[in-house]
Order: C-alpha cells, then structure tokens, then sequence
C-alpha cells in the first residue's frame, strides 16, 4: 500500500472526526455545554433513514431527508426541555443529561435491531477507481471533499456574514450579545440544528462505508472529542486541523504497527501533547475564535 492511499483512507476517516467535531464546538461555544451523546445524532439519522427505506420502501433520497430532520427535532428539543433545564439547576447536570441522551439513544436502537448490524446505503463505498496503479475508493473522496467544504463553509460563515457574527457574539458574552439585540435563543437553536446536521452527515458517509448498529458512531464520536482536547474546544480551525490529522495518523499506525495498536498510540499521543505542550497553548481562553 502506497504512502498517498494512506494519506487519503487517514484523511477520509479524520474527515469523519471533523464533521463531529465541528458540531462538538458550536456546541460548547455557544451552550457552554460538552455533548458526550453527540455521535448519536448521526446514529439516529443512519438508523431512521435505514428503517425507512429498508422496512417501509421510502425512495432512499426521501428517506435521508426525513431522518436529517429527525436528528435536527431530536437535537433541538433535548436541548430545549433537557439540557437548559439542567444547566439551570447545578454544576455538573449538563454533562449527566449529555451523558444520558447517549445511553438513551444507545439502548433504544439496541432494542430495536437486537444486537444485530445492518447494511447500509454504499453510497460509492464499493466503487473503486484505478489511477495509476493507485486504488482511490469513491467514498473516501467525498467523505474528504463533504468535510472540507463543510469545515471551510462554516469557518466563512462564521468569518464573513452577520449570523456568523451573532454566532461569535453570543459563543463570546451572551448577556452582552443580547443587550445588543442579538436573539440568542434563536442562535442556540441554529447552531443546534446545525450541529445535528453535521453529525448526521457523518453518520450516514460512516454507515455507508461500514454497517448500522447501536454503537458504531461511538469510536468516531471519541476520537472527535479527543482533536477537540487536543486542539481546544474554544477553538475552531486548529482542533478540526487535528482531526484530519488524528485520522492520517490512524492510517499510518495501522499500517506500521497494526489495529491493535490504534488506541495506545493515540493516547500515547494526548499524553505527550498536554505533557509537553507550552502553558499558553493549552491556555484556551486566550485563543481567539474563527
């Protein structure tokens, strides 16, 4: 296997990370919450679109519409009746009722696959183009190309337009954004429903390559926190940059070293970076954001 279709399997698969963990920072930025069930929003739209277009024959095009915008309601309203409320009451409730949204939505769909996997949409998974004597697999180009336009979207929405800027404006202050007349219950739900997006995106271009079940956009959704750690979650460019590069990594050590040693490696890789990382890089309030 060459150097080049390792870079492109890493970067296809930190793409993955990317599109979870751009949803992961809108999040924190503008909630000030950390949403451990955030995978999960992929999962549901997998899941649903699967059901629909498997089990009740729905045009396959319709049936991913549908459960986009059931990970979008999904998301708003846990954070309108669940999250806000416990933010309310105490330190610490935010992460509990992320932690719960996680659990939940994993048993639900346990439940109802009963521990089995399904096969998903390939979505260009199987079709493999030869160049050069160089094998590119179709998914991994637009996973890598929806990623890339998805992060670059938002980084100039957030950089060039006035929802951008409301955006930034209440992720900074919100007391101080909304006696500027900035909505920011309005943005909350926005960035929500703009974070399910993203997650659902990714849910159905990992399903696509792998199988649907009750736990597969957990790994992803782990590694995605883990760019997050590694980059800061206050910030917006450099923790995405580090989930493209977290997935390129990936591909070279299990090319070097094999599966197995995927995990000591990567925390072998967050212990070195907060070992030896300079104070005012780990010092997240001092970044300033996209």
């Amino acid at each position: 296997m060459s150097e080049l279709s390792l870079l492109i399997g890493g970067a296809a698969t930190g793409g993955v990370y990317a599109l979870l963990l751009a949803g992961i920072l809108v999040i924190y930025q503008v909630s000030k919450a950390v949403n451990f069930g955030h995978g999960q929003f992929g999962m549901i739209a997998a899941f649903f679109s699967w059901y629909l277009y498997q089990q009740l024959g729905l045009n396959p095009v319709v049936a991913i519409l549908l459960s986009v915008l059931t990970a979008v309601v999904v998301a708003v309203l846990f954070d309108a009746l669940v999250l806000q409320r416990a933010s309310d009451r105490q330190v610490g409730s935010d992460l509990v009722a992320t932690l719960g949204l996680l659990l939940l939505a994993t048993a639900i769909a346990e439940s109802v696959l009963g521990g089995r996997t399904q096969s998903y949409l390939t979505l260009g998974s199987r079709t493999v183009f030869d160049l050069g004597g160089l094998a590119l697999n179709l998914s991994d180009l637009v996973t890598i190309v929806v990623a890339l336009l998805s992060v670059l979207g938002l980084s100039l929405v957030r950089r060039r337009t006035r929802i951008g800027a409301m955006l930034n404006a209440v992720a900074e202050n919100r007391a101080v954004a909304e006696s500027l007349g900035i909505p920011s219950a309005r943005v909350r739900v926005a960035t929500w429903a703009l974070a399910a997006i993203l997650a659902s995106v990714a849910g159905i271009l990992v399903a696509s390559r792998t199988s649907v079940d009750a736990y597969y956009m957990t790994p992803f959704a782990m590694k995605a926190f883990i760019a997050g750690i590694l980059g800061g979650l206050n910030r917006f460019g450099l923790p995405l940059a580090f989930a493209f590069g977290l997935g390129i990594y990936e591909s070279f050590v299990v090319y070097l070293l094999g599966a197995q040693a995927v995990t000591p490696a990567v925390f072998t890789l967050i212990i070195v970076v907060l070992a030896f990382a300079p104070r005012s890089y780990l010092s997240e309030g001092r970044e300033a954001r996209a």
